[in-house]
């Protein structure tokens, strides 16, 4: 059980230093590069771009200009986890994860 405590504790911690942000299977049409592109607006070029994206075993993104950005469906899921992590170890830290957001304590 400490392990996952541990596991836990560390997750968390990357992802605070993140703000929470990441990447998503489908943001390689987000890439500053294909966007000034001529190409962009070919659908054929962007759904090859869209698979080489979610394919790829390394993470172009960086290099192709794609933004991390916060996705809503995975901060939901970080806020399931914190709450059930309150509820079980009564920490009210919990409850104000993370103290940026509009409703931090």
């Amino acid at each position: 059980m400490d392990e996952i405590i541990e596991l836990n504790t560390r997750l968390l911690d990357t992802v605070r230093r993140e703000g929470f942000a990441g990447y998503d299977p489908f943001d390689l049409l987000n890439s500053h590069l294909l966007q000034s592109s001529p190409l962009y607006g070919n659908e054929w070029v962007r759904l090859a771009w869209l698979q080489f994206g979610k394919r790829s075993p390394i993470n172009f993104r960086p290099v192709l200009g794609v933004p991390k950005r916060r996705n809503p469906k995975g901060v939901g899921l970080f806020i399931l986890g914190l709450l059930q992590d309150y509820h079980r170890t009564g920490e009210t830290g919990y409850l104000c994860e993370p103290a940026s957001w509009p409703t931090g304590c």
